[in-house]
């Protein structure tokens, strides 16, 4: 039998697996895994191990338990009076233990969704529940942010049906986020961006490198926190970008400034390129940056947060940028790592107008 791999046992549905770091009378442990359907859904759930009195037979048991709640509509006995917060704290210590992003969907959740869903019983969450959330906080917070408030809670669900531990619906599958016109205009001007890196060269190295990183290669600032010593290419001048926002790993290219960063820093493998205080990864952009925009008077007499300087007005700017010196747009989608040409075409408008252009030389062809 292959270890780790899934071998089909007499009983329907019943699988059992052998485990690299079990060991049980002197031979590796075989645990016993159920699958079964929840209307169209297809669940997976870990009954046990032999070590722990499991046999096959005990499986094909539980999974005919888990069929029957099922037709019933009813959910397993593990999650039956569980609340929400219960549920999230269970996904949190068994998913998102120690990850770089357990910080922030821990704060997330803790503001958008823990005040109006926490105390409820999962199994009472209802789809109007999970729509009012969203429909509520429209005008109040950033479509982008609804999504991940309901992202959270659709995630919660979905490991809690894949560990077994539930068979109802997920209540935050369907749910549909009205359509804000929240696209942010504003980016820096040259003058502007040569101000915010004086500034902040004069309050934050720190900052100051991360600013310039951003604004040269148009990287999120999870995408800077993340990066790791052997991304860094000094030979070729490459930058590789992984655990993006869309999955989708990408180059960015050094400039003579960044390279003198990078010089600087000497990142090494196995390091954080740009750690936290203590070691530790980042999970938000220093304060500094904020102070020094609050400063320099950028925001000042703006209300639409749409104009605001913020950190991603930096990845906005560097956009800009090349599409107004008539870098293609095909181009900067795949600098940016857009999944899609859509994303890109908001800057379509900054381009250099071609039109005269064309028609001096259409004219020039016709004499």
């Amino acid at each position: 039998m292959a270890r780790g791999k899934r071998i089909k046992t007499r009983y329907s549905g019943v699988y059992q697996r052998q485990t690299e770091t079990r060991r049980h009378e002197g031979r590796l442990d075989v645990g016993y895994d159920i699958t079964y359907k929840v209307g169209r859904r297809k669940v997976w759930e870990n009954v046990g191990w032999k070590s722990e009195g499991v046999t096959a037979g005990f499986a094909n048991q539980i999974r005919n338990e888990r069929l029957a709640a099922a037709r019933d509509g009813k959910v397993p006995s593990k999650t039956k009076h569980m609340t929400l917060n219960e549920a999230f704290e269970l996904y949190c210590k068994t998913h998102l233990a120690a990850t770089k992003s357990e910080r922030r969907i821990r704060s997330m959740y803790s503001s958008g969704v823990q005040p109006v869903l926490g105390h409820k019983m999962i199994a009472e969450i209802s789809v109007r529940d999970m729509q009012q959330l969203a429909t509520k906080l429209v005008g109040k917070r950033a479509p982008a942010t609804i999504r991940h408030y309901v992202s959270i809670v659709r995630s919660v669900y979905n490991k809690l049906i894949e560990w077994g531990d539930y068979a109802g619906d997920n209540p935050a599958q369907t749910v549909k986020i009205p359509r804000v016109d929240n696209d942010r205009t504003r980016f820096l001007s040259r003058s502007e961006a040569a101000m915010l890196l004086d500034e902040l060269c004069c309050r934050s190295l720190d900052t100051f490198r991360i600013t310039l990183l951003s604004l040269h290669t148009g990287m999120r600032a999870s995408e800077i926190f993340g990066l790791m010593g052997e991304d860094i290419n000094m030979n070729d001048g490459f930058i590789y970008i992984k655990d993006t926002k869309n999955a989708l790993s990408r180059v960015a290219y050094m400039t003579d400034d960044i390279r003198k960063v990078f010089e600087d820093i000497a990142p090494q493998a196995g390091e954080i390129v740009f750690p936290a205080r203590h070691g530790s990864f980042r999970d938000e952009v220093p304060d500094t940056f904020e102070r020094a925009v609050k400063e320099l008077g950028l925001n000042d007499g703006l209300s639409d947060t749409r104009d605001r300087v913020v950190f991603h007005t930096l990845r906005h700017t560097f956009a800009s940028w090349l599409v107004s010196e008539g870098v293609p747009l095909k181009t900067v989608q795949e600098l940016l790592g857009h999944s899609t040409i859509r994303m890109t075409e908001r800057y379509a408008k900054l381009a250099p107008d071609k039109k005269e252009e064309a028609a001096r030389l259409l004219n020039m062809l016709t004499k």
